[in-house]
């Protein structure tokens, strides 16, 4: 935003954990922050849930870490499960984790894309694809290919992969209220809302 000034900001409170970036918070912390602005405006930006996928079904020798959602692919196979998206749309499909081999995924009937060779860091996700989605429980499929031991990084030990995450790809809605309207962000799924002069 071009208009933006950090000196204007009296308080920023991001409202998302783990693989959700919005919750709908407690009105208490709307408040909170309102009572902060004073004579200024609150700001929030609305944004719409991500659809996490569940992998419920994989091979026998895959190791799963059901805190962090994911999967060590010790062979070659596929995870399946499903996943509920909430509204009708275009979203981004993210995996979390790294690839040694080749991760491809699909939802529905939809290919969303696939990746080999990328390793990340913990906590980072693979880009694949956009694709337009209806609402509703969907199958969702996660195979692990590991591929020929003479290419780069694929002779390690596998890393953990997943969840697959479908994240909306319309942008968040800003929006600026008054304090003393602050309440009508109560109920709404935020990504964060601050107190600005």
């Amino acid at each position: 935003d071009p208009d933006y000034d950090a000196a204007n900001l009296i308080v920023h409170k991001p409202l998302g954990s783990g693989f959700q970036p919005a919750t709908v918070p407690n009105c208490a912390v709307v408040q909170s922050v309102a009572s902060r602005a004073g004579d200024g405006k609150v700001v929030a930006a609305e944004r719409e849930p991500n659809a996490v996928a569940e992998l419920t079904d994989y091979p026998q020798d895959w190791v799963p870490d059901p805190v962090n959602k994911t999967l060590t692919p010790v062979s070659n196979g596929t995870a399946t499960g499903s996943v509920t998206v909430p509204k009708s749309g275009r979203y981004h499909v993210w995996v979390g984790g790294s690839a040694r081999g080749k991760v491809s995924v699909k939802i529905g009937e939809q290919e969303a894309g696939s990746a080999r060779g990328l390793l990340n860091n913990n906590a980072q996700f693979i880009s694949l694809d956009d694709l337009d989605v209806e609402a509703g429980t969907l199958p969702v499929s996660l195979t692990y290919e590991k591929g020929s031991d003479l290419r780069p990084a694929t002779g390690g030990y596998p890393f953990g992969i997943g969840p697959v995450i479908l994240e909306p790809v319309a942008d968040p809605k800003v929006v600026t209220v008054s304090p003393a309207d602050a309440q009508r962000l109560c109920g709404r799924s935020l990504d964060w809302i601050e107190a600005v002069r």
